[in-house]
């Protein structure tokens, strides 16, 4: 994990661990990354370990509270015409498929997401 992140030092202000635990059939994580513009990445996965599968969410919001990107493989889907893999974009009701995701994956998209702002705002 702390791999993952240190090749994103440059987009992260603050890392915020509230869970590593590690059990003999699950890892369970879940962390707070704020960003250097003031927004949020919200982290849970849960790995199994037998198998390698990974539950996940990682929730993307503005400092106000405001969903910027979620993308998750969440059991509690209420409709099975959500994809198993899905992404919210911009506000909860906007559900799109999405490829089974990584933090690594998490993190280029929003350091991408990232320059693109700083360069629109220097223009």
């Amino acid at each position: 994990m702390n791999q993952t992140l240190a090749g994103f030092a440059a987009i992260l202000a603050e890392i915020r661990p509230l869970k590593d635990e590690l059990r003999p059939d699950l890892r369970h994580l879940r962390l707070h990354l704020t960003l250097i513009n003031g927004t949020t990445l919200h982290i849970r996965e849960n790995r199994i370990i037998s198998t390698g599968w990974v539950d996940y969410s990682y929730h993307w919001q503005t400092a106000d509270h405001q969903l910027i990107h979620r993308w998750d493989n969440a059991h509690e889907r209420q409709s099975l015409q959500i994809p198993l893999h899905h992404q919210q974009v911009g506000f909860e009701e906007n559900i799109q498929p999405s490829e089974p995701m990584t933090l690594e994956a998490v993190l280029r998209f929003i350091a991408v997401q990232l320059s693109h702002d700083s360069s629109s705002t220097s223009n």
